[in-house]
């Protein structure tokens, strides 16, 4: 089903795009012409604006010569050359340190060949790809709208506004990096060339002394979307770099104070508030992912509620607040406790399992990891709180989930309009998800009447897009969580905190979980960390495949995080992986004949 959503999604860019690329067809010869043209005019006034530096340069020298001070003449060169100098109309020179427009600027001769000659800021160029970032990325980074996008494209902004035409150029880069279909996969080295390109042609066109010193939303996302290729394309340490850029242009916008949105319009309001979730959302998990620190502190769902509220940008449709609300809770103590920088005293004897770079190792004594461990900040209180507010966040999840499902199926009155996702009747809150359910298809039964069948089927593409995300993510950051508890001593490897009745249960472990009161709770047994992969497991095989693919490395190494912990439980912990059925599994046989433990 997901080959056949996605047959739909290319015939409607194929008849989005036909137009444009007739457009653009016709226009090659005329863009190549122009562009030899500018080549022409952009080195003539390179010349003139050359001589009348000399000529100034002279002049200053002149007169501090006479008057015993001559940097106060040389600061006149900022304002660039006039118009009764030259004689003709005059190409001002950009302020001291700042970097000329794109279309006073060259273009590197490897990026022609590359581009067979076209100009990267061109039509021909940038409107394909354009077009597929809103086909296939927009649902995960709702930041631009197409209509703002293409809009300043009309009016040629990015061959005048710095910012924009590299922010476009980024855009290019990351539709033909993230995410590709099977059939591309064959040109995926020639892909990632053009992308390259592009991106270098991005990051030069910006490149000056005094970038920062205004910072612009388009400057932002640049960075963002800069980062975003380089961490596709595997470049860790460039990737961090870019991301940590973004986050500092946003900071200087003050993107996380609502005084900084209060003389802005609507428009731009909403638009720098997409992206400073986008940024919070993206430098919390990359610092799980990568160990890294945070820029933006504190809890960005309270800031994120207290700008819509006032502000009166409460209708966000397409606004992915489940995910917020997420890692809202991942906030700078349970990042520094990941990454190794909080106060607990680890015992580290033998393997690890847990965040890389933390220092923990499996403790031995008492039945838990480091029993010596001191960290105020992952108290067991604590984690219980976090635990809880992540399964919440689950059970809100897939109401949306099953709200989804019966919008689908009631919009044509037969099941398959849900393709993609199954029934949730074993993994979801009934009771919530009944009162989500009853009311979402009156609501959207109130949409219908003003959209288009295309544009309630876009959403809800969009829609399982979003929700693929948020529900790998709700395991994967129980399964972070699980990991912490493990390096901070709150596991228990007792083998009587094991209970056959749950153990092997495929539902998602909750405190109360067990009827013995007793019980070890859940994110302090062994087996919780089999239950949540058994979890993701379960919800892989209802996904659409698009709908995880859309989403690119950053969800593959969520997988692959969750994976792997069973396997370091395996490693660490064999005789306790066998009880709890997970050597059973299928590692049966890699595990026979190898050594025991004590626990």
């Amino acid at each position: 089903m997901g080959m056949a959503a996605g047959g739909v999604a290319r015939s409607r860019a194929i008849s989005f795009h036909a137009g444009a690329g007739d457009y653009a067809v016709g226009l090659q010869q005329q863009l190549q012409q122009r562009f030899i043209q500018e080549q022409q005019l952009r080195q003539q006034q390179q010349q003139q604006q050359h001589q009348q530096l000399n000529q100034q340069a002279a002049a200053a020298a002149a007169a501090g010569m006479q008057q015993g001070g001559g940097m106060s003449a040389i600061g006149g060169v900022d304002a660039g050359p006039s118009s009764a100098a030259t004689g003709g109309p005059s190409t001002p020179l950009p302020p001291q340190g700042h970097a000329l427009p794109p279309s006073l600027q060259g273009v590197l001769p490897s990026t022609l060949s590359i581009l067979s000659g076209s100009h990267p800021l061109s039509e021909s160029v940038l409107l394909p790809h354009i077009g597929l970032y809103f086909q296939r990325l927009h649902p995960i980074m709702p930041v631009f709208s197409r209509s703002w996008i293409f809009s300043k494209l009309d009016r040629g902004e990015q061959f005048s506004d710095v910012d924009f035409g590299s922010m476009l150029l980024a855009m290019s880069a990351l539709a033909l990096i993230q995410p590709q279909e099977a059939k591309e996969r064959a040109s995926a080295e020639m892909r990632v060339a053009k992308a390259r390109a592009l991106l270098e042609e991005s990051v030069r066109l910006r490149n000056a002394v005094l970038f920062g010193q205004t910072p612009t939303l388009e400057a932002t996302m640049t960075s963002f979307y800069v980062f975003a290729c380089l961490f596709g394309l595997g470049e860790d340490n460039p990737a961090w770099f870019r991301l940590h850029e973004a986050v500092a242009l946003g900071l200087l916008l003050k993107l996380h104070k609502p005084e900084a949105y209060a003389d802005l319009q609507r428009d731009e309001q909403e638009r720098r508030l997409r992206a400073y979730w986008l940024l919070v959302i993206t430098e919390r998990a990359y610092s799980l992912q990568r160990g890294h620190s945070l820029g933006f502190r504190g809890h960005p769902e309270k800031t994120t509620r207290t700008l819509r509220r006032q502000f009166g940008l409460e209708e966000l449709e397409d606004f992915p607040h489940l995910q917020l609300k997420l890692f809202d809770a991942v906030d700078e103590d349970f990042v520094d406790c990941w990454n190794g920088r909080c106060g607990a005293v680890l015992l580290a004897s033998g393997g690890a399992v847990g965040p890389a770079g933390a220092g923990a190792g499996a403790g031995a004594g008492a039945g838990a990891v480091g029993g010596g461990a001191a960290c105020v900040r992952m108290d067991r209180g604590r984690a219980l709180k976090l635990w809880a507010t992540f399964q919440q966040s689950e059970r809100e999840i897939n109401d949306e989930v099953l709200a989804a499902e019966v919008a689908a199926s009631s919009k044509k009155g037969r099941g398959n309009a849900g393709a993609g996702l199954a029934p949730l009747t074993s993994v979801v809150d009934q009771g919530a998800g009944a009162a989500t359910a009853t009311a979402t298809p009156t609501a959207r039964s109130r949409a219908s009447m003003s959209r288009s069948e295309d544009e309630r089927q876009a959403e809800f593409e969009r829609h399982k897009i979003q929700l693929a995300d948020h529900r790998i993510t709700a395991q994967w950051l129980l399964n972070r969580l699980w990991n912490l508890c493990l390096t901070h001593g709150h596991v228990d490897l007792s083998p009587s905190s094991l209970h056959p009745t749950t153990s092997t249960s495929t539902s998602a472990p909750s405190s109360s979980s067990s009827s013995n009161s007793n019980a070890t709770p859940a994110p302090f047994r062994l087996d919780a960390a089999l239950r949540i992969a058994r979890k993701t497991l379960a919800i892989c095989h209802e996904l659409a495949q698009a709908a995880m693919e859309a989403h690119g490395i950053g969800l593959m190494e969520k997988l692959y995080d969750v994976a792997m912990t069973l396997v370091l439980i395996c490693r660490d912990y064999p005789a306790l992986a066998k009880r709890i059925g997970l050597v059973d599994l299928n590692l049966r046989r890699g595990r026979e004949g190898g050594g025991s433990s004590s626990n």
